[in-house]
């Protein structure tokens, strides 16, 4: 399976979901985030793993906030 890794251009806002409670972080701005795959088929939202973590990010913060440096297969 392909993963898409982007550098982010700008701070960017992601969902952290820690024993059930959701909280909003902010990712700096140079971080490199791997999307794993869409949260839901119907959804714009997308898990990601940043720094070892699991959190959610939109796909247009992705593709406006970041730039792709790298396609891994797993």
């Amino acid at each position: 399976m392909q993963y898409r890794c982007y550098r982010l251009k700008d701070p960017t806002l992601a969902i952290s979901d820690t024993q059930g409670k959701q909280t909003m972080l902010t990712v700096p701005a140079g971080s490199v985030v791997t999307v794993d795959h869409p949260a839901t088929e119907s959804s714009d939202m997308f898990d990601v793993v940043w720094n070892g973590r699991h959190v959610l990010m939109f796909g247009r913060d992705l593709s406006v906030r970041g730039e792709m440096v790298s396609s891994v297969t797993r």
